[in-house]
């Protein structure tokens, strides 16, 4: 393989490794922000609790599958060209 090819390909790869470390800490970040929605104060109101705790869930389940969604790329082998 020629220097040319394997310095593109290696810059390449950390190319995508830093897409999947921001798509990871994206996925983090949209936890986070579930886990702050479902925690409703006392004194909120019924249909507003109800809100955000609907927002809360689809923002974990979200966030969860951004952040899994490169470990399970690189373990099913969809990533590779």
């Amino acid at each position: 393989m020629s220097t040319h090819n394997s310095s593109a390909l290696s810059e390449r790869h950390e190319r995508r490794q830093r897409l999947r470390r921001r798509v990871q800490w994206a996925g983090v970040g949209l936890m986070a922000a579930g886990y702050i929605s479902l925690a409703v104060p006392p004194s909120t109101d019924y249909w507003m609790a109800l809100v955000r705790v609907a927002l809360g869930f689809v923002l974990l389940a979200g966030g969860l599958f951004a952040a899994l969604m490169p470990i399970l790329v690189d373990a099913l082998g969809l990533g590779e060209d």
